[in-house]
C-alpha cells in the first residue's frame, strides 16, 4: 500500500509527469527459480506491480513488458483513482438515503409509541425501525425455532467470517508469502482449511428448520399454500440482494481504493453487470458461464434457494407418507455423498479447501 501511495503521489515540478501505479497477475511456472516453483503449486496468480508515467498506456505496457501475455496490466492515476459520478451512481445513493430516511423515521416512530407506551398504528409505519429489529435479530427465545439452533449457527457463522477473512488477507499485497505457503503446510492451518464445511452446517440446519418449521404449521390446522411459501423466501432475500448489487456495479468505484482494489473491481463489478439477473433469480450456479458469479459469496443464496424450492416435495411426502418421506431424504442424502466422492476421485480434487487456490 505505501508504494501504491507513492506513486500515486509522483508529480513533476512542471505538472507534465505523473505517477501511474500498473499491476498485472503473473502465473508462477516451474523453471524460474526454486521460490517461485513453490508458489507454483495452487496459486493461480501473483500480482507484480510497476510505477511508471501517466503518459503509458496499459496496452503499451503489455507490449513492452509481454511476459504472461494473457493477463493485462490495470493501471491507476490519482486522476482516475476516483471518477465523476454517474447517473447510475447518483441514483443508487438516492435510493440508498431514501432507505435510510426510512430507517431513521420508523426508528423515531417506535421509540415515541414505546416511550408513550402507544401501539404503531399499522405494522408497517415500523417495519424499518432499527430499534426492533435490533431486538429481533438478537432474540434467540423465538418458539417459531429450536432455541439451540441459535448456537450452533454462531459458531458456524464465527468459522465461515474466520474463512472469509483470510482469503480477503491472502488477497492483499504483501512480501511474504512464501511464509504462507509454509503455514499452509501445518496443523494449525487445519480449522481455515475447512471451514467450508461450516458452510454444510447451515445447509443442514436451514433444511432442518423448514421441516419443522413446516409440521409446526400443519400441526396448528394451518394450509400449505406452496406459491405463498416460494414468494415468501424470495421477497426475504431480493429486496437486500439487489442494494447490493446496485452497490457492486455503481459504487464500488467510490468505496475503495489500494493497489488491487482495480481487480477487486473487475471482479464484482464487471460480473454484476453481466449477471445480475441471475443472482436475482438464484439461478448463478447453472446460467453463468464459466462458473462467474455475481458477489462470490451470493454462490449459498442460489445453491439454498434452489433446495428450498425443492423442499416441498419432500415436505409433503414426510407429512402424508411419513415412510417415504425418510426414504427420499436418506436416499438424496447418499446420492449426494456419493456423488461428491465421484467427482473428487475423478477429478483428482483435494480432500480439503485451500486458500491458495484463491488466486
Amino acid at each position: 500500500m505505501g508504494n501504491f501511495e507513492e506513486c500515486l503521489n509522483i508529480v513533476s515540478k512542471d505538472q507534465m509527469i505523473k505517477g501511474q501505479y500498473c499491476l498485472k497477475l503473473v502465473i508462477p511456472v516451474p523453471g524460474l527459480d526454486e521460490d517461485i516453483k513453490k508458489l507454483a503449486d495452487g496459486l493461480v496468480g501473483y500480482p507484480i506491480a510497476l510505477c511508471v508515467p501517466s503518459q503509458c498506456s496499459p496496452e503499451e505496457m503489455d507490449e513492452k513488458f509481454q511476459i504472461f501475455p494473457d493477463f493485462h496490466f490495470r493501471c491507476q492515476t490519482g486522476e482516475n483513482r476516483y471518477p465523476p459520478l454517474t447517473k447510475g451512481a447518483i441514483a443508487t445513493i438516492c435510493f440508498l438515503c431514501i432507505i435510510g430516511l426510512m430507517m431513521v423515521l420508523s426508528t423515531a416512530y417506535d421509540v415515541y409509541c414505546r416511550q408513550n407506551d402507544k401501539a404503531p398504528t399499522s405494522i408497517a409505519l415500523i417495519a424499518f425501525s432499527v430499534y426492533t429489529n435490533t431486538l429481533k435479530l438478537f432474540d434467540t427465545n423465538g418458539k417459531s425455532e429450536l432455541s439451540c439452533i441459535s448456537g450452533i449457527k454462531f459458531f458456524s457463522m464465527i468459522w465461515i467470517v474466520f474463512g472469509h477473512v483470510f482469503v480477503g488477507f491472502l488477497m492483499s499485497p504483501f512480501s511474504n508469502l512464501l511464509d504462507i505457503v509454509e503455514y499452509e503446510k501445518t496443523i494449525r492451518a487445519m480449522f481455515q482449511h475447512a471451514t467450508t464445511f461450516a458452510v454444510d452446517t447451515f445447509l443442514c440446519l436451514a433444511g432442518l428448520l423448514v421441516v419443522y418449521n413446516f409440521m409446526q404449521s400443519i400441526n396448528s390446522g394451518r394450509k400449505f399454500n406452496i406459491p405463498l411459501f416460494y414468494l415468501h423466501r424470495y421477497l426475504r432475500l431480493t429486496p437486500a440482494l439487489g442494494a447490493l448489487i446496485l452497490v457492486a456495479v455503481y459504487l464500488l468505484d467510490y468505496i475503495g481504493s489500494g493497489p488491487r482494489w482495480v481487480l477487486a473491481k473487475e471482479m464484482f463489478q464487471k460480473q454484476c453487470e453481466r449477471y445480475w439477473w441471475s443472482s436475482l433469480l438464484y439461478i448463478q450456479n447453472y446460467a453463468n458461464e464459466e462458473s462467474f458469479v455475481c458477489l462470490d459469496h451470493t454462490w449459498y443464496l442460489s445453491v439454498d434457494t434452489q433446495l428450498y424450492f425443492l423442499s416441498p416435495i419432500s415436505l409433503i411426502l414426510l407429512w402424508k407418507y411419513p415412510k417415504a418421506g425418510i426414504a427420499l431424504l436418506v436416499s438424496a442424502t447418499l446420492g449426494s455423498m456419493v456423488s461428491v466422492a465421484y467427482v473428487t476421485y475423478q477429478y483428482k480434487l483435494p480432500a480439503l479447501y485451500n486458500s491458495l487456490l484463491i488466486w
